[in-house]
């Protein structure tokens, strides 16, 4: 079957399809072509200044290598720090005045001896005893420590700018002493014996994370006698990277595989700066740059982009190469948006542009197609709303056409029909005959449903005492207040039977909860018509009292009748249990009477209490019967009526356990202690005189409990 379009959305989409292809090809090919120019000159850019900001960091970095090269190169000949003392301290004098990158220059040899040089803070002061300030043009520190005289000693030699002692301090004996031996850089330095980069670590003289260039000396056995390091701070080199800023926002970074941060702008504020560890792209809790890292880490692409919040990022990484021996990288991150904004602005123009010619091009042709195709889409959503039983009591607007206004009289008489018709067949029955599409057909089959019977007490006498006219409005005011309470809580009228109504859940529409639904719809009812009774009462009408018997079994439900007239019912045993249910009430002076079938379903739902063992007329079966008292809430206003409940319940089953363990002096107690407490219940009466009874002439051994009625 081909498909069908409407007038209007055909009219519409139509043109706006056209409209819309013509300007977004316009601008989609104007934004790629100006897009792709752009994009080619700005990552030409990108990529020159990627390679200032690496050719400046090793730039920056390569000094503390070469001048540790050119300090061993100058101690080859000697076999410890301590005899190249002078030249050492000479020369890392001048290098740390021509680098002043570098945080100071650190010696050691085999033997442990170790000279640091490096430049004085300023308000320094003496390292032992009191913290007395040092001289004022003290700008070096010489630390020497001597391992050779077998006793360890440790100096601080303060230089003035000339190379002239102003100030010596001896550190007093100590237990242990530093040993350049077991620090990064002479290991590393001595197991490459060769020029060597250390991992970033932690500096013990400044505590600061840095990283160190060291150079071996070795010996002619090829053991490495002297390593000559100099160290860099990562603040130099943050700063250094402060320095690049790529666009308004952008910045670059180092870090290595790993994924520390090895240069990071003002890293001195990133969370992990507590001289413990490098941070880490999680510490600079900038989600760009951690999605970043773990998509390069995947990935191990140099170019690409990111999305954030609904912003694209440029996002580029390049390796420090050879003249570098560390495999760190440094990378830049640039807000799209800031390189191709201009682009962007011009293309936004265009689409509002664009966009207001599509808008009042289409606001035209709606316009137009919507006078063409009114008056016959809504012809077709009535008729459309009649085929799903949805009849409402609307009318259907006129049309200027006299053929449609003909149909839309015909629809109204229909409608009418329709609606009259509900009232005799319940409409769920109806939906799902329309639902399934086979049409109504004689036969049913067996379903589990619970069903229920309701019924008027002493209706005959209050029928004797009405005139015909009231009565039927008392009754259909009555009825129809059930009604609304049974159709909200899904459940299907079968049929009125006088004052009676014969309702069940569970059919045509299949609903595992039908038990409960049914429950609820009975104390539903008890408390409207108990508002209703007071309301009737002042008004001068009979209250209506109304008895309830619930029972829940498999019955055979459908539509029996003839070919012209058909009914959609239940029929079995269960029927006609809930039918006997409700009229035992009479006999315990109960309002709702459910059967243990049903109990069993609700039990953790609703409070109920249990009446009796029965045997209903025209059954040999015992059934358990329960009075449905109150449904579980946590409402708290309901707290105190649902409590009084329970314990009215609990007080029933301590009574009548009693009673079916032929313990007749307990169960009398108990229904005594019952009555006391509720002297309007006519339980504790019945079950009173029966354990009298029992006791003169005790029951058999065969004896279960159960209670034959006689009496529908």
């Amino acid at each position: 079957m081909k498909r069908k379009f409407s007038i209007q959305i055909t009219i519409l989409v139509s043109f706006l399809m056209v409209l819309m292809l013509s300007c977004g090809s316009i601008i989609y090919y104007n934004y790629i072509k100006t897009t792709e120019s752009f994009m080619e000159d700005v990552e030409s850019d990108i990529q020159i200044k990627t390679n200032m900001i690496l050719n400046d960091t090793q730039n920056y970095l390569l000094p503390a290598k070469i001048t540790t090269q050119f300090m061993a190169w100058f101690s080859q000949s000697e076999t410890n720090v301590l005899d190249a003392i002078d030249d050492i301290t000479m020369q890392a004098m001048k290098m740390l005045e021509l680098y002043p990158q570098i945080a100071g220059f650190f010696s050691g040899d085999s033997a442990g001896d170790f000279v640091a040089v490096r430049f004085v803070g300023e308000d320094a002061t003496y390292p032992y005893g009191e913290k007395l300030p040092l001289p004022k043009n003290a700008r070096y520190e010489v630390r020497i420590i001597n391992r050779h005289s077998g006793l360890v000693t440790e100096f601080h030699k303060y230089l003035d700018k000339n190379g002239r002692v102003v100030a010596l301090q001896e550190r007093p004996r100590a237990t242990e002493y530093f040993d350049p031996r077991h620090r990064p850089w002479y290991r590393g330095a001595e197991d490459t014996k060769k020029p060597y980069w250390s991992d970033p670590y932690i500096f013990l003289l400044s505590q600061k994370v840095g990283v160190t260039a060291a150079t071996p000396v070795v010996n002619e056995e090829g053991k490495v006698k002297i390593v000559i390091s100099a160290d860099i701070t990562m603040d130099a080199i943050s700063d250094l990277l402060t320095q690049h800023k790529i666009g308004k926002t952008g910045f670059a970074f180092i870090f290595n595989p790993q994924g520390e941060i090895v240069g990071y702008p003002n890293i001195h504020k990133l969370g992990n700066s507590i001289k413990t560890s490098l941070p880490t792209f999680k510490d600079t809790k900038n989600p760009i740059l951690i999605d970043a890292f773990k998509y390069y880490q995947k990935t191990k692409k140099m170019r690409f982009l990111i999305s954030n919040e609904g912003m694209d990022y440029l996002i580029r990484f390049k390796e420090f190469g050879e003249k570098f021996e560390k495999t760190w990288l440094i990378g830049f991150i640039v807000p799209k948006k800031e390189l191709t904004g201009p682009i962007d602005d011009i293309t936004k123009l265009m689409m509002i542009f664009s966009l207001i010619v599509f808008l009042l091009s289409g606001l035209l042709i709606y316009i137009i197609s919507k006078n063409i195709a009114r008056p016959i889409t809504r012809a077709a959503d009535a008729m459309s709303a009649i085929a799903r039983f949805e009849i409402d009591e609307s009318d259907i607007q006129s049309s200027y056409f006299s053929e449609i206004q003909k149909m839309n009289r015909a629809l109204m008489h229909m409608k009418q029909s329709l609606r009259d018709f509900s009232r005799f067949v319940p409409k769920a029955v109806v939906t799902k005959l329309i639902e399934s599409g086979s049409g109504a057909k004689i036969g049913g089959r067996k379903r589990n449903i619970t069903l229920m019977f309701t019924d008027i007490e002493n209706f005959t006498t209050i029928s004797e005492k009405m005139s015909s006219e009231k009565l039927i409005v008392h009754l259909s005011d009555y009825l129809n207040q059930l009604t609304h309470i049974i159709q909200e809580n899904n459940g299907t009228i079968d049929k009125y039977i006088g004052d009676a109504i014969m309702t069940f859940w569970g059919a045509p529409v299949d609903d595992p909860k039908h038990p409960l639904l049914a429950c609820k719809a009975a104390l539903a009812c008890k408390k409207r018509l108990e508002e209703l009774n007071k309301t009737w009462e002042l008004d001068g009408k009979p209250p209506l009292y109304t008895r309830f018997g619930i029972h829940t079994g498999d019955a055979i439900v459908g539509n029996v009748g003839s070919e012209d007239r058909l009914n959609y019912s239940a029929f079995g045993d269960s029927v006609n249990l809930g039918a006997r249910l409700e009229g035992i009430n009479k006999y315990y002076h109960t309002e709702i009477i459910i059967s243990h079938e049903t109990y069993k379903n609700v039990r953790h739902k609703f409070i109920c209490r249990p009446l009796d063992m029965v045997a209903v007329k025209g059954k040999n079966i015992a059934v358990a019967i329960y009075e449905l008292l109150y449904e579980v809430s946590e409402d708290q206003n309901k707290k105190l009526d649902m409590e009084v409940a329970q314990e009215f319940a609990r007080m029933t089953k301590e009574a009548f356990a009693l009673y079916l363990e032929k313990d007749w002096d307990g169960a009398i107690k108990k229904y005594t202690e019952l009555k006391k407490k509720y002297p309007k219940d006519y339980m504790p009466d019945l079950f009173i005189d029966r354990c009298k009874a029992f006791k003169a002439s005790p029951p058999d051994d065969s004896w279960q409990g159960v209670a034959v009625m006689t009496e529908k």
